[in-house]
């Protein structure tokens, strides 16, 4: 692999058939990209013919069937890569479209470390799928990737239209998720909380499942009872020949692929990733640039809401003795002290605060999201933002580890 140029101002890319464009641009850039002729998609989604695309805080590639040329305005690390595993992943596609047409819907799950490009596998398996006129279901259980609405979440979004190119999930508003709050960044933070709200989201998308089938981006490797529950069909393992071969072994009634990792692979530091997220947060209550939105200010009386949290009393699975499972008795629903929790994200539940709570509540399904800008304990009340207008219903608000500040 050549090492990355940086290219700045205006340049012209030429990509021969088999190739793409890989680029890096951090948040405090921009840069502009124009397909000028030929043909290209990003990530599975077609590049329209003299459209201009801005990316900031982006790892991303462009690749040609066929071969096109790109124009690059601005400052970004680059190159063209000439191995890339696309042949691989349109295989992939056409074995799962063989499913559906046969009637079956491929219940797909992608398993691999971090890093490894799995969000940019569903995408492209979206994408092409959508193309082709099918509407899949796709499942987030990587509470750290913000990819359909804010982090800290589980999620099941069907599928109506490509992923946008610009701003990816997000871009897709008109398709309303199916969202619940986890609060945590990895399964193993609370795998008792994690395996309710697998079971959850499974009875809620099982049956439209069978008819469009589910493509499912994971975070870490130990997806047992995901497996289980979303009743998985096929798994696919990228970037790592041991798991490959481990999950062979422990799967062997499933079909199990192996793919490679994709040489534009970029690992996230911290940073990054804290930047990416702030920036979906921000996404959610204003829109994105292609689709702006507004937000409201609201307030709200402490008697008015009730905000909760799950509490584990249990250590993680990792330590536990050998076949002993972490159990939801074990976590609890506390109340969440009012004082901390300005700037906190907190999920809208549909489960009215003068009820009175049980563990079951953990399980509702978010159907909004609000930010605490300011808590007034003289006053008792909430000031906080919220993307619909009006006062907000007497509800239960679930507390995550999230937070975020607005800034100009």
């Amino acid at each position: 692999m050549a090492p990355p140029i940086l290219a700045s101002v205006t340049k012209e890319w030429t990509l021969v058939a088999g190739e793409e464009f890989r680029f890096e641009v951090d948040f405090k850039n921009k840069i502009e990209l124009r397909l000028k002729n030929g043909h290209a998609e990003y990530f599975g989604a077609e590049l329209g013919p003299l459209a201009t695309y801005a990316f900031t805080g982006e790892n991303g590639a462009v690749f040609s069937w066929q071969g096109c040329t790109l124009e690059i305005t601005g400052e970004c690390q680059a190159y063209v890569g000439t191995e890339t595993p696309m042949g691989s992943y349109i295989n992939t596609h056409m074995a799962l479209q063989q499913q559906r047409v046969s009637g079956v819907g491929p219940r797909v799950m992608i398993v691999g470390p971090n890093d490894s490009g799995k969000t940019s596998l569903a995408r492209v398996l979206i994408n092409y799928a959508v193309r082709q006129g099918v509407r899949p279901i796709f499942v987030s259980l990587d509470p750290l990737n913000a990819s359909v609405t804010v982090p800290g979440t589980l999620s099941a979004t069907p599928m109506t239209k490509v992923v946008g190119i610009e701003a990816g999930f997000m871009g897709n508003a008109p398709m309303t998720p199916l969202v619940w709050q986890f609060g945590h960044d990895t399964p193993s933070d609370n795998p008792a909380l994690f395996k309710l709200l697998v079971d959850r989201l499974a009875a809620a998308v099982d049956r439209r499942a069978d008819a469009s089938g589910l493509i499912i981006d994971t975070r870490g490797t130990d997806m047992d009872h995901a497996i289980q529950k979303l009743r998985i069909t096929t798994l696919l393992v990228i970037g790592d020949e041991r798991m490959y071969h481990a999950v062979l072994q422990k799967y062997p009634e499933l079909q199990v692929v192996k793919l490679s990792r994709s040489g534009g692979t970029v690992s996230r530091d911290p940073v990054f990733r804290q930047q990416a997220n702030a920036r979906a947060i921000r996404q959610y209550f204003y829109g994105t640039t292609g689709e702006p939105a507004m937000s409201f200010s609201t307030v709200a009386g402490f008697q008015d809401t009730k905000v909760v949290m799950a509490e584990s009393g249990v250590a993680p699975s990792s330590t536990l003795p050998v076949g002993e499972e972490p159990r939801l008795e074990d976590t609890r629903v506390v109340a969440v002290d009012n004082e901390t929790l300005t700037h906190a994200i907190l999920a809208i539940t549909n489960v009215d605060s003068d009820k009175d709570l049980d563990e079951g509540v953990l399980g509702a399904q978010a159907v909004g999201f609000v930010n605490v800008t300011r808590v007034d304990t003289e006053k008792e009340r909430f000031t906080m933002i919220s993307p619909v207008p009006g006062r907000l219903p007497k509800r239960v608000l679930l507390y995550g580890n999230v937070k975020w500040m607005e800034t100009l």
